[in-house]
């Protein structure tokens, strides 16, 4: 992805370690509650990933969030894809019921953020505006109402964001809805 794609996210190591620990914090909210996730401890390969293609860390973890609230929702978690990626992912071993399985939560995050980096070029999004992304992956027609998935998103990023002492790189992009203020 090129520079332009992710505007002005800032992917140096020490706000990757400190977005890695917010997000860390934040798993232990949900794990407080009786959640498991297989994300705990990944967050370090999260803001990895996202750098290795240029992507926010904090945006990448703000939809998981909102997808699968950090791992702890939803059938696809047992197949390594808490992401909700379609079938016929590159890194995929197979399909369960549409969904891509991958055979550990490292590829199914690499798979993901090499997703999440074509998507300035297959469908021009800017990868800062979760409302222009929310067209794409979390469109109304997989049953999401519109706004809620970029509040969603935009919520758990500057969530995290808060948990470890950075700025927010990117915008929410609309209005937000009720519940979902920052």
């Amino acid at each position: 992805a090129s520079a332009s794609s992710c505007g002005n996210v800032k992917l140096d190591d020490a706000r990757l370690e400190k977005i890695a620990q917010g997000f860390e914090q934040e798993l232990l909210v949900f794990t407080s509650q009786g959640k498991t996730t297989p994300l705990t401890g990944a967050g370090a390969y999260i803001c990895q990933s996202a750098k290795k293609h240029n992507l926010s860390p904090l945006f990448c973890m703000g939809i998981l969030g909102q997808e699968s609230g950090f791992g702890t929702d939803g059938s696809n978690v047992s197949i390594n894809n808490p992401f909700n990626i379609r079938k016929g992912a590159k890194g995929s071993t197979g399909e369960k019921n549409g969904w891509s399985v991958f055979p550990s939560i490292k590829e199914g995050i690499d798979a993901w953020t090499d997703l999440l980096s074509r998507y300035p070029q297959n469908f021009g999004c800017d990868m800062t505006n979760c409302y222009s992304v929310e067209q794409y992956y979390g469109p109304a027609s997989d049953g999401n109402t519109p706004r809620k998935w970029s509040s969603g998103v935009y919520y758990f990023a500057k969530k995290i964001a808060d948990l470890a002492g950075v700025d927010v790189d990117i915008q929410r992009g609309c209005e937000p809805l009720s519940g979902y203020e920052c």
